[in-house]
Parts: C-alpha cells; structure tokens; sequence
C-alpha cells in the first residue's frame, strides 16, 4: 500500500501540488488525470522519492519512503516518465535487460536476459531486439522503455501518460496489456489526459485540479460530463 499523508511538492519551494492525503491499496489500476500543470507528473516523482517533498511523508506499508533503500525501491517500483531522450546507443535488448537487474550490481544475468526477451514478446517489439535504441523513432523507443519497465517485475508500474508518441494501434495494445497485468499483487498507476482511457483500463481516478485533489473513486462515478467540464473547463 501507498499511502501520502499531507503531501506537497514542487520546485524550489514553490508548490506545485497538494497537500493531499492519498491511500493507493495494493492490487489494481489507478489513472490520475488533469489538465496541464495539475501537478501529476510532480505527484509521481515525489510519490516515487525522484523529488524530495516539500513537507508532508510518503508511506510504502506504513514504512516512510525515506528509509527504504535504492535497491528496495527498485523491487518496488519501476517508473516510466513521461519525456526520456535516451542518448547512448546500446542494444535494444540490452535496454531492457537493464530492468531484469535494478538494484543489482552484477554482470546481466540469464535470468535478467530471459525476462528481456519476455517483456519484448509481450509488447510484440522482439523484431527490434539487436537494433540499437538511438536508432528508434520516438514511440518505438517510448515501447521499449515500458518494456524495460516490464522487466523490472517490480510490485508497482508507475507510468506518465505511457501512451505518449504511440499510435492508435499501439495505445490499444498497451492499454490491453496494462489491464492483463494488474493482480492482487501487482499495482499500476497511470497518468492520462484521455479520460477514455481511464474507463477502459482503470477501476479507480484520481482528479487533480490546480495542485488540488478535485475527485478520486471509481472512474464511472467521477468522469461524468459535469467532473470533466470542471477538470478541463469543457463542454462534454
């Protein structure tokens, strides 16, 4: 369980969100939606320990984030941003070995090979395995960093509008493979600006409005035409 008690972050003092008391129970998909500079993408660093808060906690299992390790972390989360310029030119399968072995100083194991292979196979990218990552367009390499992210079988995938770059085709396949993921076990949560999405995958919506928590339950109670007119100030 994730829980955030009177969290506020931002950049250099200056708030971009919160404060916000947010319990994320284990097991399930949560899409956080709202407009730009809601402070969605400063919640998922700061939920994730990526930016320090500027006052309030995070909690992993009634454990403060800060006292869990790096390494720890990595077991427990694995994190897709939203804009990642990938700027060496390694192996694609390579890449993606990378999350196989986080938190985990070692030569890149066969186990750390084999679940590359796999998450490439479940993202339907193995065709692109010996390619060299630099050389991908921007929604092959954004493919291949949630296959990374895959790899890591971490507890919890936090993704930052993962469907960003992507085509039609494969936004579909993606929001299919989001929703066979999710377990008892295993946590998802996704930022979005397409609330669509949010119906199709998630059971549960968090609403952010100017920094503020506007809404947060089951998608089909708060993406109504009256929660999204307020959220994007929209006629739907």
């Amino acid at each position: 369980m994730i829980r955030l008690r009177q969290l506020c972050g931002g950049y250099r003092q200056q708030p971009a969100f919160g404060p916000i008391d947010v319990e994320i129970q284990t097991g399930g998909i949560v899409a956080l939606l709202g407009g730009n500079g809601s402070g969605k993408t400063t919640l998922i660093k700061t939920l994730l320990g990526l930016r320090a808060p500027l006052s309030g906690e995070v909690f992993w299992n009634d454990q403060p984030l800060e006292r869990i390790s790096l390494a720890e972390r990595a077991r427990l989360f694995a994190y897709v941003p939203q804009h990642h310029r990938v700027g060496f030119g390694l192996r694609v399968l390579d890449v993606v070995a990378m999350g196989g072995q986080a938190g985990i100083i070692r030569a890149r194991s066969k186990t750390a090979t084999e679940r590359a292979w796999h998450a490439l196979e479940q993202l339907r990218q193995t065709h692109l395995a010996e390619k060299r990552i630099t050389e991908l367009s921007g929604g092959q390499q954004q493919l291949i960093l949630i296959a990374r992210a895959l790899a890591q079988q971490a507890q919890t995938l936090v993704f930052d509008e993962p469907v960003n770059h992507l085509d039609w085709g494969h936004q579909q396949r993606l929001l299919e493979l989001i929703a066979s993921l999710a377990d008892d076990q295993r946590t998802i949560v996704f930022s979005t600006h397409h609330p669509d999405h949010a119906r199709q995958v998630a059971q549960r919506c968090i609403l952010l409005k100017e920094g503020q928590l506007f809404g947060d339950g089951l998608c089909q109670q708060h993406l109504t035409p009256h929660c999204l007119h307020e959220l994007y100030q929209l006629d739907f």
